[in-house]
C-alpha cells in the first residue's frame, strides 16, 4: 500500500488517485466477510469467486485509469 501511494505521488498525480488505488488494494480484505457467506451457500462456488474477481478487477482498472 505504501509503495502504491509513493508511486502515485512521485509521478505527480493527486492524493485522491493514491487514495482510490489504496482502497482497491484493501478492498478484498474488507469485503471478504461479505463474499464468504454467499460463497458458503452457493451451489457452484466458482461463479461467486469469478464475480468477486471481476468486480475487483473493474474497480482496480477504474482507479488506475482515472
Amino acid at each position: 500500500m505504501v509503495a502504491v501511494v509513493l508511486l502515485v505521488t512521485s509521478s505527480g498525480d493527486s492524493g485522491t488517485l493514491a487514495g482510490v488505488l489504496g482502497a482497491c488494494i484493501t478492498a478484498p480484505h474488507l469485503l471478504g466477510p461479505f463474499v464468504a457467506r454467499p460463497l458458503d451457500l452457493a451451489r457452484d462456488r466458482r461463479k461467486v469467486i469469478a464475480a468477486a474477481c471481476l468486480l475487483y478487477a473493474t474497480a482496480l482498472a477504474t482507479g488506475a485509469l482515472t
